[in-house]
């Protein structure tokens, strides 16, 4: 009878490069989908922004009050507003956070 262990570890051997190999795949992939996800929220989030700062402009130019949302968006301290947004959407710029708080009602005019 033969002796088949160094066959089964030039085996055990390629799986485990496999196994690494699939490992990468995995992370590059992760790592794409995930860029993915961040700039296409990110695109969304400036493209909301800005629509909904167009349409406070054309309430504001036609006298509209500011709703009853925006009044009692003041509930939550301005702190805690700023790190909810990180949280949800990641790091975003100054400007960016300067204009979700004035559209949730935190700046007066």
């Amino acid at each position: 009878m033969r002796d088949i262990r160094s066959d089964l570890k030039e085996r055990l051997a390629g799986v485990a490069s496999r196994y690494a190999d699939a490992m990468v795949d995995y992370e590059q992939q992760r790592d794409d989908l995930e860029k993915n996800h961040t700039m296409t929220i990110a695109s969304l989030d400036r493209e909301r922004a800005a629509l909904e700062q167009l349409l406070a402009f054309e309430d504001q130019r036609d006298g509209v009050v500011p709703s009853e949302v925006k009044r009692t968006a003041r509930l939550v301290s301005l702190a805690d507003f700023m790190i909810t947004k990180v949280h949800a959407h990641g790091p975003m710029e100054k400007d960016q956070l300067r204009s979700e708080a004035s559209l949730a009602g935190y700046f007066a005019d």
